[in-house]
């Protein structure tokens, strides 16, 4: 999503440069973004034919980058949550060949969470691949990327971007692997 972001952007930036020209051009420039029906002897009219086809594309456009803003915005808390709660409750406790501590299974005051927790099968080598992986995703350049779409927005947005970026980067650089 944030390469199609990047991608599109481009799109963006010519609609709303086209949009400013549309004044200043030609008959024959004008055509390019009228039907044949649509195309007139009158060049006001069809300078307003022209602003009025790239005016929709251009707010269709803004409406797709807003989407975009909140898929990624949502993708990354999503990422983040369970990140934080995988990485700091499926930690492999015991190791292969430890004596299991008996003391905690006696324990009579046992939740359901707990419970479910003791039946996950995460061994360190998941946990290890789990870590390759996101750094090899949120490396530098991805990392500038997001920021990047999030510019565009409120201060808030920025910061709600780069906090869960700095936390996603946090959960991953300091859990330990055993």
């Amino acid at each position: 999503m944030v390469n199609y972001y990047h991608e599109e952007k481009g799109t963006l930036d010519f609609l709303r440069r086209k949009e400013s020209e549309i004044p200043e051009m030609s008959n024959a420039d004008l055509k390019e973004f009228l039907s044949l029906s649509q195309q007139v002897y009158d060049i006001n009219v069809m300078k307003e034919n022209a602003l009025q086809f790239v005016t929709d594309k251009l707010n269709k456009k803004k409406q797709e980058f807003e989407y975009c803003d909140f898929i990624i915005d949502n993708t990354l808390f999503v990422l983040w949550a369970h990140l934080d709660y995988y990485m700091l409750r499926a930690i492999p406790r015991m190791r292969h060949g430890d004596i299991p501590d008996l003391s905690t299974t006696l324990n009579l005051d046992v939740t359901l969470a707990s419970a479910s927790e003791a039946t996950w099968k995460v061994s360190a080598d998941d946990i290890s691949n789990l870590k390759q992986g996101l750094v090899s995703i949120f490396n530098d350049s991805f990392s500038r990327q997001l920021m990047e779409t999030a510019q565009q927005g409120s201060d808030v947005k920025k910061q709600f971007v780069e906090n869960l970026l700095r936390k996603i980067k946090r959960l991953i650089q300091f859990v330990p692997v055993k």
